[in-house]
């Protein structure tokens, strides 16, 4: 999950317990795997997940506004090779 996210252990290990603490996640040990834990979203993160979805949504429209579909779908495909260009070694 570290790569995925371009996060260090530390960082992620961070906002996991800011998380936990603020009530957002539930931690419960790993039913095969003693090293591992799961993470849950509690019903209070469920509920900010769609005004926070909107608030993105909202805040990216009308940076985007000047461009039409098949611009928008260059932009993406673009930045999304940007990050993979910055992820590799």
């Amino acid at each position: 999950m570290l790569e995925r996210l371009s996060l260090e252990q530390a960082t992620l290990a961070n906002t996991l317990a800011r998380m936990e603490r603020d009530g957002l996640i539930r931690r419960t040990p790993h039913p095969h795997d003693a090293r591992s834990q799961q993470i849950w979203l509690t019903d209070r993160a469920r509920a900010l997940r769609d005004s926070a979805c909107a608030a993105a949504s909202d805040q990216n429209a009308p940076a985007l506004t000047p461009l039409d579909a098949a611009e928008r779908e260059q932009f993406m495909a673009l930045t999304h090779r940007i990050i993979a260009a910055m992820r590799a070694p």
